[in-house]
């Protein structure tokens, strides 16, 4: 099986998760009234609580209905030490930010899950998403003055995180200390790319991996990149980043580092994720020679520190299908051939549309198959995105392969279909982003920068 070589534009995949925590919720609007917690008795209007939608909903309290929402769905980060800027593990906290909670809840930023999940669209493996019940729950019980309820309740458990099974590696970053670079807008980030050599003597697949924070308050993405150092001029880069200062790694703002072109990125991890298993039997190609660049994205809202984080690595010598990514964006391409698209500035609404068929987009990494099974989607845009919709055009007619109807640049991954979808070589995808392009007056173009913009969609797919 050929390799998936030239993965050039899977540069753009590390400008996401690059924001300030702290925005999730804002916390200076959520000035709420507090009730005293009482034993064995709810708080209540007395009269049924009417959410902000319209709906009339039961009465609602704290430690009954809002408290096991909350675990299920946010306590994972919004926890003492969790790379959350605040907690969600208590009346008091979550009753000072309740009108917040429910801005967010409802406008659906929060919990972070880029596409939509309500079923209009595919299904997803596990997504972060509420439904419109749990909503309604949340704005019921913020609407009706947020009864504490009966605190003897025992709190619930938080759901238990995904594990890795069988035998892993475990591999680990150098001790670095994180520090902001206010010269390129990162007044509260900094991204630190390590290099992770695998001494392999033939090809081995990754099945899975998770990772082990060492300080949860300062990380808050994990990229791991595979590189090639063989490919075309990777290891002059990694020579030359290696060189600009005596801290271990380099920075790498863009992706894996200034001049090093990867050929995926097969891990990415966010807090409250636990380890990610790839679909059964499918597993990810790294040959001799390969390294694994490790992208740190961590966040210093709250203090700096140390951090020498872990990452445990699932191998087998052998599996049932190989993995394969491609990452297709015209928009991009045509920037490196001559061509002058760019996004007009100043309007709300900057729209991008391409098409491509499956076969097009195998033949640029010199792979080709009749039809394959695609088991994941990377819609990626920059800081500008507002909206994409992802579609395949069959001979039967259109199937809706993803709608982002809220892109958040800060939350990125890999969305996972519960079920392949299967596409034949012939059939096309049409995609269309949105920009929001206000406050800019000179026309945006595609590039690698966060300022630029990419309109791109990354399949993961297996013959």
């Amino acid at each position: 099986m050929l390799r998936n070589q030239r993965v050039v534009v899977c540069l753009l995949l590390a400008a996401g998760c690059a924001a300030d925590p702290a925005d999730e919720v804002a916390t200076d609007s959520a000035e709420a009234t507090t009730g005293e917690g009482t034993t064995g008795a709810a708080q209540s209007t007395g009269e049924p609580a009417e959410s902000s939608s319209g709906d009339v909903t039961a009465d609602v309290s704290y430690y009954e209905d809002i408290r096991p929402l909350l675990t299920q769905h946010c306590v994972a980060c919004h926890t003492e030490g969790s790379i959350a800027p605040f907690r969600l593990d208590s009346y008091e906290d979550v009753a000072a930010l309740a009108p917040a909670i429910k801005t967010v809840v409802e406008a659906r930023t929060m919990p972070p899950f880029g596409v939509r999940a309500d079923g209009s669209c595919q299904e997803y493996d596990d997504p972060w998403w509420m439904t419109e019940d749990e909503i309604a729950t949340i704005a019921a019980w913020v609407d009706g003055g947020m009864a504490a309820g009966d605190d003897t309740i025992e709190a619930p458990e938080p759901p238990a995180l995904p594990t890795l099974e069988g035998d892993t590696e475990l591999v680990g970053i150098p001790e670095y200390a994180p520090e902001t670079n206010e010269e390129l807008g990162f007044a509260l980030d900094d991204y630190r790319c390590f290099p992770i050599p695998f001494d392999i003597e033939s090809d081995r697949y990754l099945t899975g991996f998770d990772v082990i924070p060492d300080n949860d308050e300062l990380v808050h993405h994990v990229l791991g990149f595979r590189v090639d150092p063989t490919f075309l001029n990777n290891a002059e880069a990694i020579s030359v980043l290696e060189g600009i200062d005596e801290k271990p790694g380099w920075p790498c703002y863009g992706a894996a580092g200034d001049g090093i072109l990867p050929q995926g990125v097969p891990v990415t991890w966010a807090p409250g994720q636990g380890a990610v298993n790839y679909p059964e039997g499918v597993g990810v190609r790294f040959e001799p020679g390969d390294i694994m660049v490790v992208q740190m994205h961590y966040n210093l809202l709250d203090e700096g520190g140390l951090d020498a984080s872990e990452i445990r690595l699932k191998w087998e010598d052998e599996v049932e299908k190989e993995g394969f990514q491609v990452l297709w964006d015209p928009f991009l391409f045509q920037s490196f051939t001559g061509g002058s698209q760019t996004l007009p500035p100043g309007m709300e609404s900057a729209k991008y549309n391409w098409d491509a068929t499956f076969e097009e987009m195998f033949s640029f990494d010199g792979i080709s198959f009749p039809q394959i099974d695609l088991l994941g989607i990377i819609p990626h845009m920059h800081e500008r995105g507002r909206k994409m919709s992802v579609e395949i055009e069959r001979a039967e007619g259109m199937e809706c392969a993803a709608d982002v109807d809220r892109y958040d640049y800060n939350w990125q991954r890999t969305y996972f279909y519960e079920a392949p979808i299967q596409v034949s070589a012939e059939d096309r995808l049409h995609v269309e982003c949105d920009f929001n392009t206000e406050g800019v007056s000179d026309p945006v173009g595609a590039g690698f920068g966060t300022q630029d913009e990419m309109c791109l969609v990354g399949l993961f797919f297996t013959e």
